[in-house]
């Protein structure tokens, strides 16, 4: 019969193969880039994220918008640190992470605008090697990258699983949306880019929407993008928000929830391999 000790030889040998698994486990990184400002961008990411931490997933919410960092305010939380401690060396991701609705952790945003000119590819290589580095507490990140073609949402789009440009129905958002597509997708030709369509009417404007960017993307491009879906044209989600409680956790049975629900449903990499 083994010895006391051979048993525990072996359960540390385990030990230490799953930590070494962990190691190189990542998380699987969801970019969310605004086609401009007041699409409902930040907004969306903080209901996807509540909607994944609630469906079971360890979730950590990023907000890399440096021109407007509100994601704390809309989450309740108070921010002693944020992203720009990381940005800078001073702190690592784990020493800022916060408590977000729903057993969700948080990075609180910077409001730097006039410091982002001043951000090298150092800094952002720094900031997603951090982000990496969560594999072993987190099964998604979820990252607001704020509107258009920042340093900063560049760099997160390289290194995404997937990117998802947030457009409404509005005239100037859908080129904008495409604009933004074209810019990112030249800087990054292997991204996996996705449309999801915000404050829609109803089902079939928001489809008109996804179908004329696809077809701009498709034949200017030569690039397909996953179609996402659509928030309807309410308020929850912005009153969701107001509150620091997001609606997928407020009001789980909304339309407004049921639609975060389905597009999470849609983020899964089951889903988006049945999808290719």
């Amino acid at each position: 019969m083994p010895d006391q000790a051979h048993g525990l030889r072996n359960l540390m040998q385990r030990f230490a193969l799953s930590s070494r698994r962990d190691l190189h486990t990542q998380p699987r990184v969801v970019v969310l880039t605004g086609a401009k400002g007041g699409v409902g961008t930040t907004s969306i990411a903080v209901n996807v994220a509540a909607a994944l931490s609630t469906h079971g997933h360890r979730t950590v919410l990023v907000d890399a918008d440096l021109t407007g960092a509100n994601i704390a305010l809309q989450c309740g939380i108070d921010a002693e640190h944020s992203i720009g401690d990381i940005l800078t060396g001073a702190r690592s991701i784990h020493e800022i992470l916060q408590t977000g609705p729903g057993g969700m952790l948080v990075v609180p945003g910077a409001w730097a605008p006039d410091h982002e000119a001043e951000l090298t590819e150092n800094h952002h290589q720094r900031m997603i090697h951090q982000v990496q580095s969560l594999g072993r507490h987190a099964d998604y990140v979820v990252v607001d990258s704020g509107s258009g073609c920042s340093q900063v949402a560049a760099s997160f789009w390289s290194a995404s699983d997937v990117a998802i440009v947030v457009t409404t129905t509005d005239a100037i958002a859908i080129m904008d949306a495409y604009a933004t597509i074209k810019l990112l997708h030249k800087r990054q030709p292997d991204a996996h880019v996705a449309l999801l369509i915000n404050q829609a009417p109803n089902a079939a404007a928001a489809e008109e929407v996804f179908q004329r960017i696809d077809h701009s993307c498709r034949r200017f491009l030569a690039l397909q993008p996953e179609y996402l879906g659509h928030v309807g044209a309410c308020s929850q989600l912005a009153l969701g928000s107001q509150c620091g409680m997001p609606v997928s956790l407020q009001s789980p049975h909304s339309a407004a929830a049921q639609a975060v629900d389905r597009i999470v449903d849609r983020l899964s990499p089951a889903a988006s391999t049945a999808a290719a």
